[in-house]
């Protein structure tokens, strides 16, 4: 008998042309549903969905210097959904940002590199499958 749950995944990236190849390259696997959003406030107003796991990209505001940043949302995300694993996605490869993040509670922080995209496929799918 097939379970009929699948796994929510959120991706927020400010960045329209990357969250788009974000979603095309990581909507490819079927073990899990996706959806997108462009900020963290959108993403928020729909925790009520209760996501897995969100992919959360770091600089948020870069677009938009009013907008919740990437360390903002994880603080309001752990607040209504502890138990989500948060996988921090940035450009910046700082283990001072890794450590930020670490202390808030994300389960993994990925670099945009030319590896990113798989690597976050992986991660995603280790985070869907570890029980914390």
């Amino acid at each position: 008998m097939n379970n009929p749950y699948k796994p929510l995944v959120f991706v927020v990236e400010d960045d329209a042309f990357f969250l788009e190849i974000l979603k095309s390259k990581l909507s490819n696997d079927e073990k899990y549903t996706l959806k997108g959003f462009e900020s963290a406030e959108s993403c928020i107003e729909n925790l009520n969905q209760k996501p897995d796991v969100i992919v959360l990209d770091y600089n948020l505001d870069k677009e938009n210097p009013k907008a919740i940043n990437g360390l903002e949302a994880v603080k309001k995300i752990k607040v209504d959904l502890p138990l989500t694993k948060i996988i921090m996605l940035s450009g910046q490869n700082s283990l001072e940002i890794a450590a930020k993040i670490f202390e808030l509670g994300v389960y993994d922080y990925v670099i945009k590199d030319d590896n990113a995209f798989e690597i976050l496929q992986e991660k995603i799918l280790n985070a869907l499958t570890v029980n914390i």
